[in-house]
């Protein structure tokens, strides 16, 4: 096998090496603690290796803190109601859900949720199916793109994308 690494080459034979020290469980257990090592040593998991590696040199039982390198989940606090009046009153002061969330230290969907309970609008949210028709109505009366959208508080190119995709045709200039 000329060519391969000293490593490349223990590998690709470590299962004929133990099958044939089967008689042999000592040599068996030493293989296998070498052989951990040296994947220990080039493995993505290697720091969780050595623990679990120390763990049996020991002897001892391990807590399932000390075998996994995440950190514990921290605890979600709650938003207090005077917390939820406080978002909604910043919402209504145009303030950005994600604002809001990095003030409160919570999750964004966390703010359009509470957001939502309370029964408050989220901007930037697909007209109803209610408002599309209307949108079509004024716009087929002869209102322009853009003060259809003034009507319902949104831009000229969302109403543009509710006409599309109704098949409704777009007058040109």
């Amino acid at each position: 096998m000329r060519g391969k690494s000293g490593l490349t080459h223990r590998l690709a034979h470590q299962p004929r090496r133990a099958a044939a020290n089967k008689e042999n469980p000592a040599r068996l257990d030493y293989i296998a603690e070498r052989d951990s090592m040296w994947v220990g040593l080039f493995s993505s998991h290697a720091n969780e290796l050595r623990k679990v590696h120390r763990h049996l040199r020991r002897g001892s039982r391990l807590e399932r803190s000390e075998l996994t390198s995440r950190s514990a989940r921290k605890a979600q606090p709650r938003i207090s109601n005077e917390g939820a009046d406080r978002i909604v009153e910043g919402y209504a002061a145009g303030k950005t859900v994600y604002e809001l969330a990095n003030d409160f230290g919570c999750h964004r969907v966390t703010v359009s949720a509470l957001l939502k309970r309370r029964g408050i609008s989220l901007r930037r949210t697909s007209p109803t199916e209610e408002q599309a028709i209307e949108m079509m109505r004024l716009y087929q009366s002869g209102l322009s793109l853009a003060k259809v959208g003034e009507h319902f508080d949104v831009h000229a190119s969302t109403v543009l994308a509710q006409l599309r995709k109704r098949g409704v045709p777009t007058r040109t200039l």
